[in-house]
This record gives C-alpha cells, structure tokens and sequence, in this order.
C-alpha cells in the first residue's frame, strides 16, 4: 500500500460521463483546497438524450472509457477498466462511485475498497419504490458491499432503513443540479 503523505487527501469520483448538470458541483468542488478530486469518466459516453460536459476544469481528469456489454433480452452491463486501475494505482482516501447494480464498476471498486481498506461511497438514487426478488437482491448485494450511500433524496434513505439498511450509510446530498443556471432560467420564464 502506498504510504500517505501530508497531501491532500484523494477522492475519486468515477461517474460513466459527466452531465451538463453536474459541471457547477465538480468545478466548486476543484476549488476546495483541502481535498484533491479525480474524476474518471468517458468524456465521449453514448447516454441517450443527455447532454454531456467536457472534463472539469478545476478537478483532476482520467478519461475512463465505458464499454457496453449487451445481454439478451435488451439488458446491459456497464465496464470501466481505466477507472478500476486508476484506483488500484493511485490508492485514493475515498472512493465515490456512481452505485448501479448495472455498473460492474461499480462492483469492482467496492469489492477493492473492502481489500485494500479505501472507503467506497455509491451515489445513487437508492429506492424509488417498493423493491423486491432478485433485482432487490442484486442491488441490496451492492449497497452492502459500499461503506455508504449518497442518495438523491429522504423517501430513497426512508425505503432503505425500512429494507434494514442503518441510517448512519445512509447520506442524503439530494441532486447536483447547477441552481445558479436554474434560478437564471426561472427569472427569465415569464407567466404567460
């Protein structure tokens, strides 16, 4: 393990791309001196009707190229390798990672995070509903094997505590949305 030094701690946040929504959340979050944030993602994903971002300007960037695999019946599978050899590499204090029981990377690095003793957070919607059988199963597998969970919202963190989860995983940082540009957006919106 490499030793730690008196710099900054690492977080890593691997996301499959950035959205145009989160670039005010990463460029705040470059700014805070007292951490130093990687973010892996694949700046040329294919995500259907989202706009993307370029890399962040004031965060460090690893281009993480995301690799679809396709399983019958339309389902697929989501795989990052850049971004688990990033973490292998660098052995960062924290880990954030965007926590879809349909990333595989997501599994990788929460299954390195329990070898190698790093902390792995999921940012996740949780629950959105009643959830149950084998797609509870699978998902219910992930979250435990993360340190915690970074949910969009209170009904998401009620569902889980209802599910067993204890309330101290359970972070609710709600949504990334830039609201500087959606406060300009409402001011210019005018009743018709």
């Amino acid at each position: 393990m490499k030793p730690r030094t008196a710099n900054p701690p690492l977080v890593v946040l691997q996301q499959v791309c950035i959205p145009h929504y989160r670039q005010r959340l990463l460029e705040t979050l470059g700014m805070d001196s007292r951490f130093r944030f990687l973010v892996l993602a694949d700046p040329e994903a294919d995500v259907p009707f989202l706009p993307l971002s370029g890399p962040p300007n004031r965060c460090e960037f690893e281009a993480a190229s995301q690799r679809v695999i396709r399983l019958p019946f339309g389902w697929t599978l989501s795989w990052q390798p850049a971004a688990v050899k990033a973490v292998i590499r660098d052995r960062p204090n924290v880990v954030i990672a965007q926590g879809s029981p349909y990333e595989l990377t997501a599994w990788m690095l929460t299954i390195l995070g329990r070898i190698y003793g790093i902390p792995v957070l999921l940012w996740t919607h949780g629950l959105q509903g009643a959830e149950a059988g084998v797609k509870w199963r699978v998902r219910s597998w992930l979250f435990r094997l993360s340190r915690g969970l970074l949910l969009y919202g209170d009904h998401a963190k009620r569902l889980l505590i209802a599910k067993g989860f204890a309330e101290d995983r359970l972070h609710v940082i709600y949504n990334s949305l830039d609201d500087r540009q959606q406060v300009a957006v409402s001011e210019r919106i005018t009743p018709a």
